[in-house]
């Protein structure tokens, strides 16, 4: 759609979608203020595209095109990993004689193995089969027999190869371990947590020492064993007890030196990779990364740019500032507060029911708090409040970094002063994800002035002195990538790579406009 309007001052808007782009060209003139007012329609379009997800997008239900290639690949390589440990068991135990070395068949053969193991397991079945039903079972039950022996060791001497056996029979299922690091999905490992504890409490009813004797017990024809969640504590705690009880009737055989390599062999699970290289670059110290969103400096910084932009709006029509000590009070909620509605900071600052603030106007609903400090101060308690600014920060650190929560938790407990059951909490605790504009150093240098009152935009031009960068007019945009190089949300990469294929065909066709108008 064309109007024959004069585009001397043509305003240029955008409306940018995940998956389109709807765009307008308006011929405009200027008042006598010297603001350009809309004239006439000099073009319009959309330019539908495909989303760079999939999924419901605006619900917030969008998965990245390549999960199932990434979930394929972790299959795969799950797969390598549990067949690269359980040969290194097995070899292990072989050295060591607690399992049968045939001299014809080779045990880097997973199929050997499988062979060597079948025959091991009938002649045990042959053997052990018929004490199934001392615990409960009727008639031999051969996917019992590793469990019996697991119970069995316990208690009594076992062969070599039955010892053998046994061991290896926890390599085989060494259950879950929840890496503290990793992305969670918190309704499945929900299930997970709680099917773990309904079988401690199951272990405890029965009596039993162990995950594998309390499994030996079981009639397989009523309870199955397969399809529940275990724990890696459970089977960790077991190989402990094994060890402890079978030590002494072979001293020269279970040496510590081989303990030491079949724990290892059996338990050790690879820490996630660090992502550093993928954390974008800081807006005011470019060659710093990113602080996370979850550090203490980074939730006060956002915390006091919200409160210093907040206006009142009276009955009458006039608007004010926060006076000193309303501003103090609701930095003091907000302090130990996850969020605050607007109606909970009315109700704090005792204004009236009809004075609205600025930012209601937007559309917000509420103010964000210190949610790293509300969370930690829960878990602390009045022991928060006596530690200091550092040693705040290093509790944060902690939980950020270290991976292993049985880790965290002798940390929580010898260097913080938390009881057992606080170090848990604070080893479940997941703290806000995401990085924020800045690095360390730019919240450092940039808090100070927040906290005098300042806005953010003032404070990065008295602390940088600079204000909003402009970059040189370039004739086109350029690549994304180029002036992104750390962009990684698939969505937006495809949402601005086709506005940049937009607006260099606009600007062939009618020329730079004097004004460009974006709503996202």
């Amino acid at each position: 759609m064309h109007a024959p309007v004069s585009p001397s001052f043509p305003i240029l808007g955008l409306d940018i979608g995940p998956n389109s782009i709807g765009w307008a060209l308006l011929s405009a003139a200027p008042d006598e203020e010297g603001r350009l007012v809309p004239q006439g329609i000099l073009g319009l379009g959309v330019r539908i595209f495909e989303a760079g997800t999939e999924g419901d997008i605006e619900k917030g239900r969008d998965v990245s095109r390549a999960q199932a290639r990434r979930e394929a690949r972790l299959q795969r390589r799950q797969a390598w990993r549990r067949a690269r440990r359980l040969h290194s068991v097995f070899t292990l135990l072989q050295r060591a004689d607690l399992l049968p070395q045939p001299a014809a068949l080779n045990p880097d053969e997973p199929q050997a193995r499988h062979q060597i193991l079948a025959a091991l397991d009938r002649e045990l079945l042959a053997r052990w089969g018929a004490r199934t039903a001392t615990l409960g079972n009727v008639g031999p039950v051969p996917h019992l027999v590793p469990y019996l022996l697991r119970a069995r060791a316990l208690d009594e001497p076992l062969e070599p190869y039955e010892l053998g056996r046994a061991l290896y029979h926890l390599a085989q299922r060494r259950g879950f371990q929840s890496n503290r690091k990793a992305a969670r999905n918190d309704k499945e490992e929900g299930k997970v947590l709680q099917g773990i504890g309904d079988l401690e409490k199951a272990i405890q009813a029965a009596g039993s020492r162990t995950l594998g004797e309390y499994f030996a017990t079981l009639d397989p024809r009523e309870q199955r064993i397969r399809g529940r969640w275990t724990s890696r504590r459970m089977y960790e705690e077991e190989f402990e007890q094994i060890w402890a009880a079978q030590r002494p009737y072979y001293p020269d055989l279970l040496t510590d030196d081989l303990k030491r390599k079949l724990r290892r062999a059996l338990f050790h699970q690879r820490p996630l990779k660090l992502q550093s290289h993928r954390i974008g670059g800081c807006e005011l110290e470019p060659r710093r990364r990113r602080a996370p969103w979850a550090l203490l400096g980074a939730q006060r910084l956002r915390l006091l740019q919200r409160v210093n932009d907040l206006r009142l709006k009276l009955r009458d029509g006039t608007e004010r500032a926060l006076t000193p000590q309303e501003r103090d009070d609701l930095i003091a909620a907000l302090e130990t507060h996850n969020e605050l509605t607007f109606a909970a900071i009315r109700k704090r600052l005792h204004l009236d029911e009809g004075v609205a603030f600025n930012l209601e106007r937007g559309g917000e609903t509420k103010l964000p708090g210190n949610r790293t400090n509300a969370a930690l101060a829960k878990i602390f308690g009045k022991r928060w409040l006596q530690l200091t600014d550092g040693e705040r920060n290093q509790v944060v650190e902690d939980v950020l970094t270290i991976q292993k929560d049985e880790i965290l938790k002798r940390r929580a407990v010898r260097e913080w002063g938390l009881s057992e059951e606080a170090a848990s909490q604070l080893a479940e605790l997941k703290l806000e994800p995401g990085y924020c504009r800045f690095s360390r150093k730019a919240l450092a240098r940039l808090l100070p002035h927040l906290e005098q009152g300042l806005p953010l935009q003032t404070a990065i031009q008295r602390e940088y002195r600079v204000g909003r960068q402009i970059s040189a007019a370039v004739a086109s945009l350029p690549p994304v990538r180029k002036i992104i190089p750390q962009l990684n949300n698939p969505a937006v990469m495809r949402s601005l790579t086709e506005l940049r294929r937009v607006v260099n065909a606009l600007l062939r066709v009618y020329g730079k406009p004097a004004e460009i108008r974006i709503e996202l």
